[in-house]
């Protein structure tokens, strides 16, 4: 995934609106991770595993940016 690209030129907003939509992704991940956990390891809905997958990579894309 490509890194975050932001148009604040690295102020103290972009930090915090980055911070806050880090935590919007950490929530839905841990949704998706108790969600997935109900099916057991192999019988993970292709939609939840998606989803784990691009909430990991936005996550990671914005700890890039910061």
């Amino acid at each position: 995934m490509p890194p975050v690209e932001t148009y604040y030129g690295g102020s103290a907003e972009e930090q915090n609106d980055l911070l806050t939509l880090r935590l919007d992704y950490y929530k839905t991940l841990r949704a998706l991770e108790r969600q997935a956990a109900r099916f057991g390891e192999g019988g993970v809905p292709a939609h939840i595993a998606t989803g784990i997958a691009d909430a990991k990579a936005n996550i990671r894309a914005i700890d890039e940016a910061l």
